[in-house]
């Protein structure tokens, strides 16, 4: 009944006629069109598209409201009307039994506190070893011979695909770990890329409880369901909304953009724990971040610009802090333009402060 379409993936005229060729195969068939895309992207679709074709869009990151508004638009006698929270429901969570290794090599601290999180609420048996970069983790995977490997595409000292090539030239035919690629991206020139390093899979970030789930259960087999009561409490009290009592002026529709409260608690799954130790990590570590860019301008440091603005564009994406993520991209990808990179950091800068703001940190 519906069909959701990256327009990411759909940009070259191959890519365009294999989708034209589908469209095709479907007419006469009540079909609705969802297109993804970028917050604040602009999509041309091609004429071939009738004016008549049901078509709706969704700005990536998907958010829980979003989604839900285009499911309500759809079929709305089926759909339940929602506030914006999320009610206390009960889930299912498999856990896997086996006493494994897990080496997490990540240098972004937020997503290493998430991923490392999720991965112990699965892998209730499991160690889990850290490495901050390339060469940590080759080092640790000397030492300790983990299962399984997740690892970092871009990574200081040593990426991802490096440490890759020389764990896969010098592990034993006895002990092969299972090395999956954690990676922002998945286009198929990167994938290209980590399989030919030698990895066998990939999770795309941010991750969540079901894609980490989902993978494991592929890889191993000692699973076991647990049904528990998750209450999702997105709904704050007054002293947790520090926006309404602040003198900046922010509409409950514009809050969203800048912090999706929702999106994070069920990334989570309501921990709230965890949730004040992820903004209080990225709270202590986006001064510094921003610092280092502002320096970086100084000395023309166009790489040091990139590398920053990659790790923010990935904590922000995880956080739910959507603008900020879209200035962290605009940076990553306009890195060497004199002109732009000082105006896009102003930008960043006024943007810290909103979500300060927003989240009482």
């Amino acid at each position: 009944d519906v069909l959701f379409v990256d327009w990411h993936y759909f940009q070259d005229q191959h890519s365009l006629r294999i989708l034209k060729k589908f469209f095709h195969s479907l007419v006469g068939i009540p079909v609705h069109w969802v297109f993804l895309g970028k917050v604040h992207e602009t999509m041309k679709l091609p004429g071939w598209l009738k004016a008549d074709t049901p078509i709706q869009f969704l700005e990536k990151p998907v958010t829980f409201t979003a989604l839900h508004g285009i499911l309500a638009q759809l079929n709305p006698e089926n759909i339940k009307p929602t506030d914006g929270s999320m009610d206390t429901a009960s889930r299912t969570i498999r856990t896997l039994t086996e006493d494994i290794i897990i080496l997490i090599a990540e240098d972004n601290p937020i997503n290493m506190l998430l991923t490392t999180t999720l991965v112990k609420q699965i892998a209730v048996n499991g160690v889990i070893l850290q490495a901050e970069n390339g060469k940590q983790a080759v080092d640790l995977w000397r030492e300790y011979h983990p299962d399984l490997i997740l690892m970092d595409v871009q990574m200081p000292i040593l990426d991802g695909l490096e440490a890759t090539k020389i764990i896969r030239t010098q592990q034993s035919p006895d002990h092969i770990p299972i090395i999956a690629a954690l990676t922002a991206g998945a286009m198929a020139e990167e994938r290209s890329r980590c399989i030919e390093a030698g990895m066998d899979d990939f999770l795309t970030k941010p991750v969540t409880q079901q894609s980490i789930d989902t993978f494991l259960s592929t890889r191993f087999s000692s699973f076991k369901a647990n049904t528990e009561s998750s209450s999702m409490q997105t709904q704050t009290g007054s002293s947790e909304r520090p926006s309404e009592q602040s003198k900046i002026p922010i509409t409950r529709s514009d809050t969203t953009r800048h912090f999706d409260k929702d999106l994070l608690l069920h990334r989570i799954s309501g921990d709230m724990d965890l949730f004040d130790e992820l903004l209080t990590v990225f709270f202590q570590n986006v001064p510094t971040q921003i610092s280092m860019l502002r320096t970086a301008v100084e000395h023309r440091d166009s790489d040091e610009i990139r590398s920053v603005a990659h790790a923010l564009k990935g904590s922000c994406l995880n956080l739910g802090f959507h603008h900020m993520a879209t200035l962290s991209q605009n940076l990553e990808e306009q890195y060497s333009d004199t002109l732009q990179v000082p105006v896009i950091i102003h930008s960043m800068e006024k943007e810290l402060v909103r979500i300060r703001v927003l989240t009482g940190y």
